[in-house]
């Protein structure tokens, strides 16, 4: 966009922009529930102890199920505790649930989804250096494990 490029190329840039940065929220929603802190750098449920919804929390409100219910009741009563001051600990089993649970790799399946939507979105641009970079760091976005 700051290039000069042809005027034609500023949708489909943005259009990528928008559609890579959905991608990298939802991988980082995969990776808040993360079991391995030293690989990620974060301790797990991080953004779901804060009371941050992520996409898979938001999946799980989705479920009819008695056990997603259960589970989603339970984080919610643990994040509420913890606002009052309860140790974040008491969320560990529940965080654990969710990143075993379905909605878990749903949310890593759009995130794939919207990576293959911003590649898409640059068709328009001409083939080269710059495509490729754009094409491999939206790879790189969903591949990442931190």
């Amino acid at each position: 966009l700051f290039s000069d490029a042809p005027a034609e190329y500023r949708a489909p840039a943005l259009e990528y922009g928008e559609r890579v940065g959905i991608a990298f929220q939802l991988l980082d929603d995969v990776i808040d529930l993360s079991d391995d802190p030293d690989e990620t750098g974060k301790v797990p449920g991080t953004d779901l102890r804060a009371g941050v919804p992520t996409m898979p929390y938001l999946l799980l409100g989705r479920a009819a199920d008695p056990a997603s219910r259960a589970l989603k009741a339970t984080i919610d009563d643990g994040v509420a505790r913890i606002a009052d001051g309860a140790d974040p600990g008491i969320l560990d089993e529940a965080i654990g649930n969710l990143r075993d649970h379905a909605v878990t790799e749903a949310t890593r399946r759009q995130a794939y989804e919207w990576a293959d939507a911003a590649i898409a979105a640059i068709d328009p641009l001409p083939t080269g250096v710059v495509r490729d970079a754009l094409v491999k760091l939206a790879h790189v976005i969903v591949d990442r494990s931190s």
